[in-house]
């Protein structure tokens, strides 16, 4: 008799827990308390971090109610994250009973699966309740509502079914009990199409596993297969199983009338397929296009392991020029496929039979400005066994390319040579490659492009590449890189402020999984740059590649302009790192700052525009300055869209002392041969011809002529210091 109360704590280094309670033994009546908080690592390797834990409970025998709220800062475990998250529950027992639990939580991750926000709410009886469950995501919002009663086993009726596209056409039913689940009469809209399921599981086999399509839009798939989003028409698919989850057995059927890619007929699909032990195997599987007929019969397992994985392409001269569609950037034109192959595949070996050849019209890489035509290809099992033997050809403007070597399952062993070939990129780079050699080696899983490259030309348009679309993804990719480019001339850096004509060796160097890095150096041929409205002749410039990452090249630039009128030359020096230049202006003769300066923005030094003794600036030096400066940006801005025109190397503007315009313009004839011509505008203007003969990489000949009567002929020897 009497009443009974206790009380009782444990801590640990991570958490701790409190517990107290009393029990009315007149009344039968107990009441409770339990509080913790902390760190917890539970079996299974799943940790809650920043735990809250309230519950309380309170009654007597016949009537009796609980209620706990729980909080967690952090859900973590292997391929699992969560938080925060909040489970609160109510429940009272007796002759009425109710219950109310909801579950909330944000920034779920499970694999590649990411949920914002996931919430969960259930309220009323045992054999009278409602749920609803909403969770967000980036591919959009889920809406999951219905009712359900629990006897002998809960059964449900779902109202709502929304998100990701779909949309509940009726209820549905659906049961749950210790011996197993299922659902029947699940109807959604997707697009236009209609969806269809029903399932039935008991017993540790499917009685019926059922599910169809009629009328799908095969585009609206592109949000789960982005390869898709080209594709348009209408899928008709049916399925039917029955077995273990491990031994499925039934069949699989797949039907459209009429399928395009990328605005192009293909035509006719039909694929009837077995499931059977684990595997699917084809009955009948043709395609039938408006080129042609392609036939297919293939096995795989699921996952694509094991024994007697294989598919087979039957084909005569039938046009393939669709699957442009699925490979972005890439155009086929006329593409013809001859194909009687029969590729078989394990996780060790790649075996094959027969051969096929691909022959085409036209295929061009538009990411490269790379266009090729014709192109022959061939594939024909391996020399050893294991892989397929790649060889190919293509012409490119009076350029070339093959590729020979194998596809094996360990991965790719392919050899490209190419000469005379023409690449144009969106990134403002564009040139020929006067040979190249490459080797694609190593697992599909981390390839290595090793190679080398000699450019007989290259262009680089600073406001093109400055323009151009960033690629979205900065993390380093798988692959590897040990490219070298040689430069023997002919490099071109063009930008609103001048044209640097360079020549140099570089390489480009990446490990897998890390950044590129660049180690060489470029240095200068000729150019021109202008500064503060006028053109200086750049003497030297060089830019280093160290390897660091990203990179930060040193560099170095020398200009002069020739000031006739006051006979004396400006010089402009920068050097430095790319990301932190220094500059500096100086004179010969020298002069102080202040007069450089003067020079530069109106055309005569300080002290001679106050000469006239009256403290007021000569008309003549504002007007040549302001002539001088629109020279200064027609040479720059305009030019860079008068070059591209013209295909000009160089095209300089500029405004003499006597206000006169002068313009010279110059090009690569040949690889050696560079020739400019310059014009000064107006009555009797003095015409020059300069003619540069590259006899090696440091030797020329240089012709020089002009309507003054100056004539000059030499042997150049250019070298640079590393």
């Amino acid at each position: 008799k009497g009443d009974f109360s206790f009380s009782a704590s444990v801590s640990t280094a991570s958490a701790s827990a409190s517990a107290s309670g009393t029990y009315l033994y007149a009344d039968g009546r107990l009441a409770a308390d339990l509080s913790g908080s902390g760190d917890l690592t539970l079996p299974g390797g799943l940790e809650l971090r920043g735990i809250s834990l309230a519950a309380s409970a309170e009654g007597s025998e016949g009537t009796f109610s609980a209620s706990a709220d729980l909080r967690a800062s952090s859900a973590s475990a292997p391929g699992f994250g969560a938080g925060p998250i909040r489970l609160s529950a109510s429940a009272r027992s007796g002759p009425s009973p109710v219950f109310d639990a909801a579950l909330e939580a944000a920034s779920l991750s499970a694999g590649a699966i990411r949920v914002s926000s996931l919430a969960f709410r259930s309220e009323g009886s045992p054999e009278d309740h409602r749920f609803e469950l909403t969770a967000a995501a980036p591919a959009g919002d889920l809406l999951l509502a219905g009712s359900g009663s629990y006897k002998e086993r809960w059964d449900a009726g779902i109202t709502a079914l929304e998100g990701f596209g779909l949309r509940l056409l009726r209820p549905f039913s659906a049961y749950a009990s210790g011996e197993g689940a299922g659902f029947s009469g699940l109807a959604l809209a997707y697009g236009a199409g209609e969806l269809t399921a029903s399932a039935d599981y008991s017993g540790g086999r499917f009685s019926a596993l059922e599910a169809g399509a009629a009328g799908f839009e095969i585009a609206a798939a592109s949000a789960v297969v982005r390869q898709l989003s080209a594709v348009s028409g209408t899928l008709d698919a049916s399925f039917s199983l029955s077995g273990a989850p491990g031994a499925l057995e039934g069949g699989l059927s797949l039907r459209s009338s009429g399928i395009s890619a990328g605005g192009v007929a293909i035509g006719r699909l039909k694929v009837d397929a077995d499931i059977s032990g684990g595997r699917i195997s084809s009955r009948e599987a043709w395609l039938e296009t408006p080129g042609g007929r392609l036939e297919s019969s293939f096995s795989a397992a699921p996952g694509g392991h094991g024994a007697d994985n294989y598919f087979t392409v039957v084909s005569s001269d039938t046009d393939v020029s669709f699957l442009s569609a699925f490979m972005p950037g890439v155009e086929l034109k006329a593409a013809l496929l001859n194909s009687d192959i029969r590729v078989s595949r394990s996780s060790s070996s790649l075996a094959v039979e027969g051969k096929a050849s691909l022959a085409a019209a036209g295929m061009n890489f538009a990411g490269l400005g790379l266009r090729l035509g014709p192109v022959d290809l061939d594939l024909r099992p391996a020399p050893a066994g294991d892989g397929v033997a790649v060889s190919g050809y293509a012409s490119s403007n009076g350029g070339w390319l093959e590729a020979e070597g194998k596809l094996s399952s360990a991965g790719p062993d392919l050899r490209l040579r190419a000469s005379r070939i023409n690449f144009s990129s969106l990134y403002g780079i564009r040139g020929s490659a006067a040979s190249a050699a490459m080797r694609v080696s190593g697992p599909w899983e981390a390839p290595l492009f090793a190679g080398s490259f000699g450019l007989s030309e290259l262009r680089f348009d600073q406001e093109r590449w400055d323009k151009a679309p960033a690629s979205g993804d900065d993390r380093p990719s798988a692959y590897g890189l040990d490219l070298a480019f040689s430069i023997p001339r002919n490099a071109w850096y063009r930008s609103k402020e001048g044209t640097i004509e360079g020549r140099g060796d570089i390489v480009v160097k990446k490990e897998p999984l890390r950044s590129p890095f660049v180690i060489g150096q470029i240095e200068s041929v000729r150019g021109s740059y202008a500064y503060l409205g006028k053109s200086f002749d750049v003497k030297s410039a060089r830019i280093s590649f160290s390897g660091k990452s990203p990179p930060d090249p040193g560099i170095y630039l020398l200009a002069a302009y020739d000031d006739k009128v006051n006979s004396m030359q400006v010089y402009f020096e920068a050097e430095g790192t790319m990301r932190y230049p220094k500059s500096r202006l100086y004179s010969e003769p020298p002069m102080e700052q202040r007069d450089i300066m003067s020079v530069m923005v109106t055309g005569r030094p300080l002290y001679a525009l106050y000469s006239n003794g009256n403290g007021k600036e000569s008309p003549s030096g504002s007007a040549t300055s302001a002539a001088q400066a629109v020279a200064g940006y027609i040479s720059g801005r305009a030019g860079l869209l008068v070059r591209d025109k013209l295909d000009l190397d160089v095209l300089n503007i500029r405004m003499t002392q006597e206000r006169r315009a002068d313009v010279t313009v110059g090009r690569y004839l040949t690889s050696d041969l560079f020739v400019s011509y310059g014009q000064t505008l107006g009555p009797r203007g003095e015409k020059r011809v300069n003619a540069e003969y590259s006899l090696s990489k440091y030797f020329s000949l240089e012709g020089k002529t002009s309507t003054e009567g100056l004539y000059s002929a030499d042997l150049l020897f250019k070298f640079g210091i590393r």
